[in-house]
């Protein structure tokens, strides 16, 4: 959803010298479709969580929260630069910096905003995520993998029908 809402701000800024109607038609003709994963995912809520604001990982605001930043701004520059290759942090850089050369179509520039403003929008995501101890926990926020299971209180009790979840700890 945030990136989504990431691309939508970059459609109404990169077309902000067109006309009203067709700015407007632009960014229904991208927002109706994306929104359908959103409805897809109530719906999925819904029937397995009983609605469509629930998830299978509880209450949201548990697991998004300003107070996580500051130890995912540790965690992530960190893991950035001592377990990915400098390139990934140069490739990050090289979305803000406005050099000819590198950037040197008018395409090229508008695709630099375009990956500029998914950048940053996926960086506050993973900052205002619950921060993990081990960077192979990071990989997509709220996804399970191994060893999450019991960090969110989902067990495998060993029966055909797959884990159940387990009562919180306190």
């Amino acid at each position: 959803m945030p990136l989504a809402a990431a691309l939508a701000l970059w459609m109404v800024w990169r077309d902000r010298a067109a006309a009203w109607p067709q700015r407007v038609s632009r960014l229904l003709a991208f927002g109706l479709p994306a929104s359908l994963g959103a409805i897809g995912v109530a719906i999925v809520n819904a029937r397995l969580c009983g609605s469509p604001f629930a998830s299978g990982y509880g209450d949201l605001s548990d697991a998004y929260s300003w107070s996580y930043v500051v130890p995912n701004v540790e965690r992530y520059g960190e893991w950035l630069l001592t377990v990915e290759t400098p390139l990934a942090a140069a490739g990050l850089a090289s979305l803000f910096v406005p050099w000819g050369r590198l950037w040197p179509t008018s395409e090229a520039r508008r695709a630099r905003g375009l990956l500029a403003v998914v950048a940053v929008a996926a960086w506050i995501s993973y900052l205002l995520y619950v921060p993990w101890d081990a960077w192979w926990y990071s990989a997509v926020p709220g996804a399970r993998v191994a060893g999450d299971d019991d960090r969110r209180g989902v067990v495998d009790r060993g029966g055909a029908g797959g884990p159940e979840r387990a009562a919180p700890r306190a």
